[in-house]
């Protein structure tokens, strides 16, 4: 009985979390829907979000106004902008920027990438196609 009162409690406390983070980022996550949750060191929330058979990810970040940016596991980055740039070539004012990580267009802190990167590992099986048609839902 201790064991069942516990997983009850645990899945109550995650809906709650959900439910937050969804109004925070003024979106509303699925029953299916993998989320998770990062603080950076400036305090500032990052909201991985996966919905099953989907092939891209979602990133919410409130320093970016919630706006949903598409990803994908190919587009995080490790140094992007010097290996598109010739030494020199690179903006003077960007040069500091040149070994940060990025995904897309948003530029990254190691944490953050790292952050994602285990995101991407952890629901690499809710990408999958077959997940979607093997769970029956439908999460358009």
């Amino acid at each position: 009985m201790a064991s069942a009162r516990s997983y009850l409690g645990r899945y109550r406390g995650n809906h709650a979390i959900r439910t937050q983070l969804g109004e925070m980022a003024d979106v509303e996550f699925g029953p299916a829907d993998d989320v998770l949750h990062f603080v950076n060191d400036c305090f500032e929330d990052l909201i991985f979000w996966q919905r099953r058979g989907e092939e891209f990810a979602t990133l919410l970040r409130s320093d970016l106004d919630w706006e949903p940016r598409r990803i994908t596991p190919d587009m995080l980055r490790f140094g992007a902008l010097a290996s598109e740039f010739d030494g020199e070539e690179l903006p003077e004012s960007l040069r500091g920027l040149a070994g940060a990580p990025s995904i897309g267009d948003v530029i990254l802190d190691i944490a953050e990438a790292m952050w994602l990167g285990a995101c991407f590992s952890t629901t690499e099986w809710s990408r999958r196609p077959s997940t979607a048609r093997r769970t029956g839902s439908d999460q358009s």
